[in-house]
């Protein structure tokens, strides 16, 4: 029994460590229909994002929350997201503008 213990310990050891929802979005990115338009949005490590569609701003992670800035148009404004989200995977948030629909890339 000891023995089955020990091995496991070892392979949950060994197992990387899953992704949360947003670093799966920060990493690859989304595609969010946000009041009917799509925009393709890419994350980079300096905090900033860009759309397709030349929307531009700032985002950070706030726990479950991802807070973003669109100067103009939103201020720090925070949406929950769903945990145990990855690549591929679609989901609803609701954020200031309204209900939106996520893929992550």
């Amino acid at each position: 029994m000891r023995l089955f213990v020990l091995a496991a310990a070892s392979v949950a050891l060994a197992a990387p460590a899953l992704a949360t929802t947003l670093e799966a979005v920060v990493a690859h990115g989304v595609i969010i229909e946000v009041q009917g338009t799509p925009y393709d949005v890419t994350y980079k490590a300096d905090g900033t994002f860009t759309t397709d569609q030349g929307v531009e701003g700032t985002y950070k992670i706030d726990g479950d929350k991802l807070c973003i800035t669109v100067p103009g148009v939103v201020d720090n404004d925070c949406t929950a997201y769903p945990e145990g989200k990855a690549s591929g995977d679609s989901f609803e948030v609701t954020g200031g503008l309204g209900p939106s629909k996520v893929t992550i890339k």
